[in-house]
């Protein structure tokens, strides 16, 4: 049991890392596009609402 809780936690780990570094990747690409009219930025908030 031990050995699986270890792998659990270390999985968790590696997921939480995984997941923070697309975010961080995905507003490094948003910071970077050229820029997009607010009004197009708000339809797409919109749509995804």
């Amino acid at each position: 049991m031990k050995l699986l809780k270890k792998i659990a936690v270390i999985s968790s780990l590696i997921l939480g890392f995984i997941a923070e570094m697309t975010v961080s990747t995905a507003s490094n690409m948003m910071l970077h596009q050229p820029k997009v009219p607010k009004e197009l930025l708000d339809k797409e908030v919109d749509h995804h609402r």
